[in-house]
């Protein structure tokens, strides 16, 4: 690979608009103007059949696996940001201040607006608190069911990008966007439903097990870990991704634990079971790490994948840099084959051709 294809002469696709994602974005020329968005899936002109390599084609394609099995897939994202001033390029704050009021009171009027602005672009913001790193804030989102927490993201980031642009703020989601030790992470929370009796049931679930959690936890577990270092190329798709990867508090091995940040799977399992994937960085497509999250637990289900011991010592390692990542990846036949082999050679093409070298 490495090779852009040929791609049969560049042809022309459609943008086909999903009316589901279709809302308002208010913040376009202060609201003068009723100005809406809609987020569009990639086909082909000639039998409007989905492009196999558009990364919201690629997450419905896993999540429609999942619904085969009776599964539904209820995920949603923390992301991470630091606040530049646009004009200085400095950062909003000068010292440290985890979790502090007064620190969040120095842009609560950003925060503020942007609050009431998102809402009505149907993005949901449960929470903003000040992160560890200095100028680094923390927005966790809503979850949803299906596409719609990777909708959701995919809309949150760009927005907030521009809302922040309009009061002199530069919000970068760029992993590492300065020298020092803290980088944006993009934690992927996710948990398994199914219907029970007519009700929805946490699969993840089970009262009966010391831990509360299942069996099919444990293999979807299976599947997460065995696959771990070939998502790592999905979840850290840049160069800069890798100064975050292998330093405290990201992703070192291929482990997980219960309630432990050290791990790249960090486990809640009370009161209601879910994962904390925390190996995607802030600059990850959250369709591609949708899709390959769910790739991955599949297999765990369909192979009885075998749940390795909480911070198995004898986990594999994380690659270090994109380009191990992508050897990774290319190895690993089950995350590459539900891809797909035109996204394969396009990602890997890109990456190899147009970021590494």
């Amino acid at each position: 690979m490495g090779t852009i294809p040929d791609s049969n002469g560049w042809p022309n696709t459609h943008a086909m608009g999903d009316l589901s994602t279709l809302h308002p974005i208010p913040w376009v020329n202060d609201g003068k103007h009723k100005v809406g968005e809609i987020i569009c899936d990639l086909s082909y002109p000639a039998d409007g059949s989905l492009l196999p390599h558009c990364p919201r084609n690629l997450a419905r394609k896993q999540l429609d696996r999942l619904r085969w099995l009776g599964l539904e897939f209820y995920s949603t994202f923390e992301s991470e940001v630091m606040l530049f001033d646009l004009e200085s390029g400095n950062s909003v704050a000068k010292d440290m201040g985890f979790s502090a009021m007064l620190q969040l009171s120095k842009v609560e009027h950003l925060f503020m607006d942007a609050d009431d602005l998102l809402s009505e672009a149907t993005v949901d913001v449960e929470s903003y608190h000040v992160e560890y790193g200095v100028g680094q804030y923390e927005m966790p989102l809503a979850p949803r069911y299906g596409l719609g927490a990777a909708d959701m993201m995919f809309t949150y980031r760009n927005s907030m990008k521009e809302i922040a642009a309009k009061k002199g703020f530069d919000a970068a989601f760029m992993t590492k966007p300065r020298p020092g030790p803290i980088c944006n992470g993009c934690h992927f929370n996710h948990s398994i439903w199914s219907l029970d009796n007519g009700e929805q049931k946490n699969a993840f679930e089970d009262a009966e097990d010391p831990d509360n959690l299942s069996v099919l936890f444990k293999q979807w577990m299976g599947g997460l870990v065995k696959h771990a270092p070939a998502l790592c190329a999905l979840s850290c798709p840049t160069v800069n991704c890798y100064r975050r990867v292998h330093h405290p508090f990201s992703p070192c091995k291929a482990d997980w634990g219960i309630g432990n940040r050290l791990a790249s799977f960090r486990v809640k399992n009370r009161p209601i079971p879910y994962i904390e994937n925390r190996v995607p960085s802030g600059s990850c497509n959250p369709y591609l790490v949708m899709a390959a999250t769910v790739a991955a637990g599949i297999d765990g289900i369909e192979t009885g994948a075998l749940c390795p011991p909480e911070m198995d010592a004898g986990a594999d390692g994380m690659p270090h840099t994109l380009q191990e990542a992508l050897d990774v990846l290319q190895k690993d036949k089950v995350i590459a084959n539900a891809l797909g082999k035109e996204f394969m050679q396009w990602f890997v093409a890109s990456k190899e051709g147009l970021e590494i070298k």
